[in-house]
């Protein structure tokens, strides 16, 4: 994991690296200070999906109803090969 100096990687649980700062925040290279690649990538990740992610207007009730027609509804084995691939 990291590199030779072993200050690269995300965490070492022995050794004169393994300090309480790193153990807190574990999204900071010891090296350079900047946000390791994994961390960036998550942070990425997050921002597109708060920005692709759209609430309901469902309400609990309609939801309910929605899961109890979910549980009691049954597809023949034509009208599901009709649905799927028609």
């Amino acid at each position: 994991m990291g590199d030779n100096s072993k200050l690269n990687s995300a965490i070492y649980f022995c050794g004169e690296n393994i300090t309480p700062q790193r153990l807190k925040n574990m999204t900071i290279r010891n090296t350079d200070q900047k946000m390791t690649l994994k961390c960036q990538r998550r942070r990425k990740w997050i921002k597109h999906l708060d920005a692709n992610t759209h609430g309901t207007t469902v309400t609990s009730k309609q939801s309910r109803k929605i899961e109890k027609w979910c549980e009691t509804y049954k597809y023949t084995q034509q009208e599901l090969y009709k649905h799927m691939f028609l």
